[in-house]
């Protein structure tokens, strides 16, 4: 999705939530997922920043942007919620890490990453 309109429907084909106040992120969201109370969802665009949907109050607040030294974004391929505050997300590098929701910006703590994982697991050819 880039420079798109979104708009949310329910089951009964209603609109729940629409894009339309002009701050969606000008760049190709990469993975979404709900929150388990069903009313934000939380989404990671090609530019490395993650953000919440509020889907009532339709704003959004970046919660963490990561780039490399080298100019080029980590963008996040996996987001899953643990639990009603705390978000998973795997990205292309293989940066693992957890957020704490219940402020913004979110705590970050980075579990692991899956290079050096597969390194220290994996004997050397």
């Amino acid at each position: 999705m880039k420079d798109s309109l979104v708009v949310l429907l329910d089951k009964d084909g209603e609109i729940i939530s629409t894009n339309d106040d002009g701050k969606m992120p000008k760049t190709n969201v990469m993975a979404i997922t709900f929150a388990p109370d069903g009313k934000s969802a939380v989404y990671g665009t090609a530019d490395g920043l993650i953000w919440r949907w509020d889907l009532k109050k339709n704003n959004r607040a970046v919660t963490e942007q990561t780039g490399a030294p080298s100019g080029t974004f980590n963008r996040p391929r996996l987001l899953r919620f643990l639990d009603d505050k705390t978000l998973l997300c795997v990205r292309e590098r293989g940066d693992v890490t957890t957020f704490d929701l219940t402020a913004l910006p979110a705590t970050a703590t980075q579990l692991f990453q899956v290079q050096d994982r597969l390194n220290a697991e994996l004997p050397p050819r």
